[in-house]
């Protein structure tokens, strides 16, 4: 009962207004479809920075957010289990923020799913006169109900009477009382029937206003948010794609820290360093047989992926072959994706840096052509264009100020190693160089 009056009174509150809809025989647009659209997109981009406050340190570094996902999950959950000591607040809120981010990404894909729902959901409930005529309808329901109901028991009344009149002798003192029921009960009829067809009729209109209004707009929205949709999901994977390599960066960046990692990964033999892909190599080496191999098949996928990512291209200038060779093997030992090329002679590698890129290039200072300022010169003049995508070590025991600042006048800040550096301490320094670590 509390529900059917507060509805009726819901229906004389707005009757003013739904009569001059009735009149006008269409809904009034109170924002349009572009407002909406940018209102909704808005409120969802400003969830996204919440979960983006941070990148990586290079934004050009990103992993495949999609196809790793199931991976960095599980690494992190393996290494908290192994150590949870250093799994900071930031690590933590890195986390936190790629869910949060991949929850946005599959809410946007869904608004495409049911365009009918977002259409109601952003468009229509924010336009006042219609979700005026939705509440109207959907209060007129319960008093159709009731007037028909009364109708109904009214035209009982009206046929009960009808036949207690016949009954009755014409010159019987209660004919004439029941004659005078009958006619208030008809006139009760009469009234009741106009109300309930008058509203109807307005009910019935109403509802085709609501229908041709629901119509008008909807194949622009559709246009719109299929372009909106599009856009958002492209920037949304971008910043996945981000926020996962920062996530995967930090947690192997303070993983190796930890003694506890560091003695499981040297009493499981895993060499290569500390990263999701010599972690990946020792995963499936030791996976269980009877899990499926379509699972086994995703993970290496991704082992492919990884070392494709992480190939790098190295060249190494020094005068003796030896010591090449040398440098090299501990190249590979760090990782065996890094592919390092040999030179005894300048002018050859120099020559050979025409034909390649390279990621790394690693010089003795003093060569007997020419030392490494001289070559870095050549260098900078004959490929400008490669001086930016390549980084450079000097192999320089204790070098001065003075050495220095000849590299920085012209323009390259080298790191430098001496050549009788201990071979664990070379590998990290080249795997943090290569993984943007220094």
């Amino acid at each position: 009962m509390g529900s059917d009056s507060s509805q009726i009174s819901t229906l004389r509150l707005d009757k003013k207004r739904i009569k001059k809809i009735v009149e006008a025989k269409t809904i009034m647009p109170t924002k349009t479809v572009e407002i909406c659209l940018n209102e909704f997109f808005g409120l969802i981009k400003a969830e996204i920075a919440k979960c983006s406050p941070t990148m990586s340190k290079d934004k050009k570094q990103s992993l495949y957010f999609s196809k790793m996902k199931r991976f960095i999950y599980t690494a992190y959950t393996n290494l908290y289990e192994m150590d949870s000591k250093f799994f900071d607040e930031p690590l933590r809120q890195y986390k936190k923020d790629l869910q949060g981010l991949e929850n946005i990404n599959e809410y946007v894909k869904g608004l495409m799913l049911n365009i009918r729902a977002t259409y109601q959901s952003v468009y229509l409930n924010k336009q006042k006169d219609f979700a005026l005529v939705e509440k109207y309808l959907k209060a007129s329901k319960s008093r159709l109900s009731a007037l028909n109901a009364n109708e109904k028991a009214l035209k009982a009344l009206m046929t009960q009477k009808e036949i207690e009149l016949q009954n009755l002798s014409k010159n019987s003192a209660k004919y004439k009382d029941a004659e005078e029921i009958l006619k208030k009960v008809k006139r009760q009829y009469a009234d009741l029937s106009f109300e309930l067809y008058s509203f109807r009729d307005e009910v019935q209109a109403l509802a085709r206003i609501r229908n041709e209004f629901e119509q008008v707009f909807f194949e622009r929205f559709g246009e719109i948010l299929q372009e909106s949709v599009k856009t958002l999901e492209k920037g949304l994977l971008n910043i996945l794609n981000h926020k996962a390599f920062s996530l995967d960066y930090d947690l192997w960046s303070k993983a190796k820290q930890s003694e506890n990692i560091r003695q499981f990964f040297k009493v499981a033999k895993i060499d290569g360093g500390f990263s999701s892909k010599t972690y990946l190599k020792y995963f499936l080496k030791n996976l269980d047989e009877n899990k499926s191999s379509e699972m086994q098949d995703d993970l290496r996928d991704i082992l492919k992926y990884l070392e494709k990512m992480t190939q790098k291209d190295i060249l190494i200038l020094m005068n003796k072959e030896e010591e090449i060779e040398h440098f090299k093997y501990l190249i590979e030992l760090a990782d065996k994706d890094y592919v390092v090329k040999g030179f005894t002679r300048p002018f050859s590698a120099l020559t050979y840096c025409h034909q390649r890129d390279f990621d790394l290039i690693l010089i003795e200072y003093l060569m007997s052509d020419m030392d490494a300022i001289e070559f870095l010169e050549d260098f900078k003049y004959e490929l400008p264009q490669k001086i930016d995508k390549t980084q450079f070590g000097i192999f320089l025991d204790n070098p001065t100020k003075r050495e220095i600042l000849r590299f920085h006048k012209i323009g390259i800040k080298p790191f430098f190693t001496p050549k009788s550096v201990k071979d664990i301490e070379f590998e990290e320094k080249i795997l943090s160089i290569l993984k943007g670590d220094i």
